[in-house]
């Protein structure tokens, strides 16, 4: 490999002028790489958004001979890129030209399924059989003895070992800090031994030379026909290495090793057993969710049960009922649209509102919500998020923050228009007219208000009454009034009655005394801002902003920041911006004047032009 280096090299030296390329697999390059500065490196990405449209529309209008693509197949288009968009682990599929394709051909002719395992299901089997019918080169594994069962099995077998391997490789490199999101290589030698390991197991091949010639053809075929495994370069003694061609696929047969095993001994003590080893480690996760997406609705109802009652402890299983990562955990499968029976969602949504009510740990409130939140958003389980959300949301029992919370979670979670919305935006709008709440939870429950509301909205008149009425409270302090001043500032329309209002408490606000330095410049700072261009309100903040930068009590950083807020907010030429140039100036050629100077030479290089003209 060493000489092989020399000899590019070489070559691109010999023969200057000409562009040379060379294209490598990533694994082992790093142990001889290219070293001459002639050589650029770059690294081959995965497809982003816009390539994986790209590479639909061709797919469309090439495979499908579709020019122009038709209103209907553009819609069927459209639907494939948003599910792609809303599952980041099908995304990072797709970001493989291959397995966009795999993932194409299930939309177009059998529709991506909702639950994930079995699109990986689908997946699978296209690659391991039907691709080969397909291209027409199945005749080739005539000979091979494993039938498609057989196969399917031996790649799961692989897949569990092989994700032990990848575990057992980070726990030994513990700077690897990617591991997580990558599969483990293995040596040619590795994977034809677990291969022949499975046939003798299985007793599917007397042994000997049959059982390493059938080794052979079926590494051959899980290679070069489905995909599946791929050749990733050599180890230092030259020899190939091999891994699944992406991690997920490492995962699902990971996953389907266990379901086989679990069928084979129809055992619910097998997947119970693997539960207690691998539960909340995080390696294991996916495998996890996998293999329960795989059983049907009654065992994996008892599997989940048996986690929450702590029949089922897992190994990192501690101090669950303060932590409640079994909860948590079940939650999440939840939202994996694993299909459980009901009674178990309605134990998981009581249990969900007992910590909003009364969380163990201040922050399980909001983790307890936004699950409920997210309920919402499942197709199979949104019935009971809403209706727990909407309980807690009106229960007069309940303080005013925890209804806030629930009501604001709720509109988040529920889509407009429609009646739930609708509901949630009737009951926002009531709990924030409250006495009982604080300055804060109404200023901060109008800008939700405003940023969750469409443009011109009565959800945005909302907000902005609110804080208009807010703002004028008597017994507000001069922070909440600088903060809910600001908070108008930033959402509302130029001109209107309401910004007329905020800039007159601004204005009265950057004059009183009792504001801090920085909240007297970043009053005076909005106020430019906000104001139109020319406005006595503008003049106010300049002429506030240069007396500020002038006083003889400021320490030198505020002095610096002021004279650049100054600066940037002065009109070019104007006695503020020359003021604030002059003092931005001295401050830097006064050496012992402040450690950060490069700070003020950044301000002065960007913002002045001609800068290194100055004196």
């Amino acid at each position: 490999r060493r000489m092989l280096v020399e000899e590019i090299e070489h070559f691109a030296l010999s023969y200057p002028g000409n562009r040379v390329l060379v294209t490598s697999r990533p694994v082992g390059y790093d142990l001889t790489r290219i070293s001459h500065p002639l050589f650029s490196h770059a690294e081959v990405q995965g497809f982003d958004d816009s390539q994986i449209r790209q590479f639909l529309n061709n797919w469309y209008t090439a495979v499908l001979r579709l020019s122009p693509i038709p209103q209907s197949e553009q819609e069927e288009l459209n639907l494939l890129l948003t599910t792609l968009q809303e599952n980041s682990r099908l995304h990072k599929l797709a970001e493989n030209p291959l397995l966009l394709t795999v993932i194409t051909v299930l939309h177009r002719y059998e529709r991506l399924p909702d639950r994930r395992v079995l699109v990986y299901d689908r997946c699978a089997d296209l690659l391991l059989e039907t691709w080969a019918r397909l291209k027409g080169t199945d005749i080739r594994w005539k000979d091979l003895k494993m039938g498609k069962e057989d196969q399917f099995a031996c790649v799961a077998f692989l897949g569990f070992i092989l994700h032990q391997r990848s575990q057992e490789e980070m726990a030994a490199d513990s700077n690897d800090e990617d591991g997580e999101e990558e599969t483990v290589d293995v040596s040619s030698r590795f994977l034809r031994t677990n291969v022949e390991t499975f046939l003798r197991k299985q007793k599917l091949i007397a042994g000997g030379a049959e059982l390493r010639a059938e080794a052979a053809r079926f590494i051959a075929l899980i290679q070069e026909e489905a995909g599946l495994i791929v050749e990733r370069g050599t180890d230092e003694n030259g020899e190939a290495l091999y891994s699944f061609v992406h991690r997920t696929f490492q995962e699902y047969f990971a996953a389907s090793d266990i379901y086989e095993r679990y069928q084979q001994k129809e055992d619910p003590k097998v997947i119970s057993k693997f539960l207690v080893e691998h539960l909340h480690d995080p390696h294991w996760r996916e495998v996890i969710f996998l293999l329960l997406g795989k059983l049907k609705s009654t065992p994996v109802t008892n599997q989940l049960r048996n986690i929450l009652q702590g029949k089922t402890k897992s190994l990192r299983s501690k101090y669950t009922e303060i932590v409640r990562q079994d909860l948590f955990f079940i939650c999440d499968c939840l939202l994996e649209e694993i299909k459980v029976e009901n009674a178990l969602v309605e134990t998981v949504r009581s249990e969900l509102g007992k910590i909003v009510k009364s969380p163990p740990l201040p922050e399980q409130q909001q983790e307890a919500l936004e699950y409920l939140g997210r309920l919402v958003q499942t197709r199979q389980y949104a019935e009971y998020g809403y209706k727990e959300l909407l309980a807690l949301a009106t229960n007069n029992t309940l303080d005013g923050e925890t209804r806030l919370k629930a009501a604001r979670s709720l509109y988040v979670h529920t889509v407009t228009p429609s009646q739930e919305r609708l509901q949630a935006d009737q009951i926002l709008t009531v709990l924030v007219l409250r006495s009982d709440l604080s300055v804060e939870q109404v200023r901060e429950t109008a800008e939700f208000f405003y940023r969750n509301s469409p443009t011109g909205s009565e959800g945005q008149e909302l907000a902005t009454r609110i804080q208009r009425e807010l703002v004028q409270r008597a017994d507000l302090s001069v922070e909440q009034m600088w903060k809910t001043a600001e908070s108008l500032y930033r959402n509302i329309s130029t001109g209107s009655e309401a910004q007329e209002l905020a800039t007159r408490i601004q204005r009265e606000l950057v004059q009183r005394a009792d504001l801090s330095v920085e909240q007297v410049q970043e009053t005076a700072v909005s106020l430019y801002r906000y104001s139109l261009e020319g406005s006595e309100a503008q003049e106010l903040a300049t002429r506030v902003l240069r007396e500020l930068v002038q006083r003889s009590d400021l320490p030198v950083e505020q002095v610096w920041e002021t004279a650049a807020s100054l600066y940037r907010n002065s009109p070019d030429g104007s006695e503020a911006r020359l003021l604030a140039t002059s003092i931005l100036l001295a401050l830097l050629s006064n050496s012992d004047s402040l450690e950060n100077k490069g700070d003020i030479y950044e301000i002065l290089r960007t913002m002045v032009p001609q800068f290194h003209k100055l004196p």
